[in-house]
């Protein structure tokens, strides 16, 4: 077993699907939750994926309230990630300003 570290990201949903995270070359990745607030005025339509092989597996796509904000997965659940694969995101085309926080753990291969 390598070194384990923890980490994260945070930025803006774009308009269209794109990568949030990748894992890094001889990495693997375990990402512990996936924090999502909406202040746009509006509800907005998210979806987060996981990428794996050049395949998007859709985790989690839903409406989200203005004011509102949501984290999953949820009890103690994680989604496992290896070398290359990526959690993409977009909030449904409007670029409306929907901000994801993603919390994960890497070890080092």
């Amino acid at each position: 077993m390598g070194e384990i570290s923890w980490g994260g990201v945070e930025g803006t949903l774009p308009a269209a699907a794109a990568d949030l995270y990748i894992v890094p070359a001889t990495t693997a990745a375990v990402v512990r939750q996936v924090t999502l607030q909406n202040d746009t005025g509006g509800s907005e339509t998210v979806t987060i994926s996981k990428r794996a092989g050049g395949v998007d597996y859709v985790l989690f796509k839903q409406t989200l309230a203005d004011g509102y904000s949501c984290e999953f997965p949820g009890n103690g659940g994680s989604i496992a990630l290896d070398t290359g694969d990526s959690i993409r995101g977009d909030d449904g085309g409007s670029a409306a300003g929907i901000d994801y926080t993603i919390s994960y753990a890497e070890e080092a291969l």
